[in-house]
């Protein structure tokens, strides 16, 4: 599933910001008056701050995208976190034209807690940067921050796969298949 954040209705060039500590931003949510149905189900986009969303060539922006609020104090960790884990993410990240920026990264398990990966994304300008991330026992969060300024990192087109799937134990697989080749000779013997 991609979102890429191009539901809101905003003029190009102007970016609107909406306020609000651990501010939630999902497929439920109204803001600015607009919604439901702004971002995808399945995931919930969490500003420190606030969530601001911009539209496209503001400061050299190439299309909508959003990010954590100014905060006044770095960082303005925006979080994506998972209803369901994810085995795999991929997102943009950008930059304003002018200020050139480092994202910083953490990503964690199912859990939310347990933290799978740390690491960092050089960000030169408004020429969208991937980064993507796999992880078999799944994600269930990621943190995002801005390492330059007191906005977040700015991020469009999050790609995630699909949930996390308990694999069958090999002691199950072997039952099963007995249980199938048990009832396949007595349906012979019935037969005879």
């Amino acid at each position: 599933m991609t979102e890429d954040f191009e539901s809101f209705q905003i003029d190009n060039g102007n970016a609107v910001v909406e306020l609000g500590s651990n501010y939630i931003l999902n497929s439920s949510t109204i803001y600015q008056g607009q919604g439901p149905g702004l971002v995808i189900d399945g995931v919930n986009f969490i500003g420190e701050t606030g969530i601001q969303w911009n539209g496209k060539d503001w400061f050299g922006q190439n299309s909508r995208n959003i990010l954590s609020a100014y905060s006044g104090n770095p960082p303005a960790t925006l979080y994506i976190d998972f209803l369901n884990p994810t085995n795999a993410l991929g997102l943009d990240f950008s930059a304003f034209t002018g200020y050139p920026d480092v994202a910083d990264i953490n990503v964690y398990g199912p859990d939310k807690t347990s933290l799978l990966y740390s690491g960092s994304v050089s960000v030169p300008g408004s020429t969208p940067v991937f980064w993507g991330f796999f992880d078999s026992s799944g994600i269930g969060k990621v943190a995002l921050d801005s390492r330059s300024y007191t906005w977040g990192a700015i991020i469009d087109n999050v790609e995630f796969g699909a949930a996390t799937t308990t694999a069958p134990e090999p002691v199950s697989t072997t039952l099963f298949l007995l249980g199938g080749a048990t009832l396949a000779v007595r349906r012979l013997r019935r037969k005879k």
